[in-house]
């Protein structure tokens, strides 16, 4: 696997799940419009180029190895902090900090 595909695999995980499966639960649950479901599609696509001009550098200083137990490791803390948002800005804050 090209190391640089990596974090965007991982990035996918988060992308798929919030978008269009959790999104109509969570702008319900929420109380927020439909629309601010662009804000977190914004965050997730802006990590992701991110994460992508950053991982070769990443992965020639800690390895494909680290660098895919720390990437998994966030993915599973960010989607465990979706469960516990309770507004958009947490949401945002769990997005950001994962990115």
């Amino acid at each position: 696997m090209p190391e640089n595909k990596i974090f965007g695999q991982m990035q996918s995980v988060i992308s798929v799940f919030v978008d269009p499966v959790a999104w109509p639960a969570i702008y319900e649950e929420l109380d927020l419009p439909v629309s601010y479901a662009s804000i977190v599609s914004m965050l997730i696509s802006g990590g992701t180029v991110i994460s992508s001009l950053l991982s070769v550098r990443l992965v020639a200083r800690l390895g494909t190895e680290k660098i895919t137990a720390i990437s998994t490791s966030l993915t599973a803390v960010a989607l465990f902090g979706f469960s516990c948002s309770h507004n958009l800005l947490w949401l945002c804050l769990v997005l950001f900090r994962w990115e």
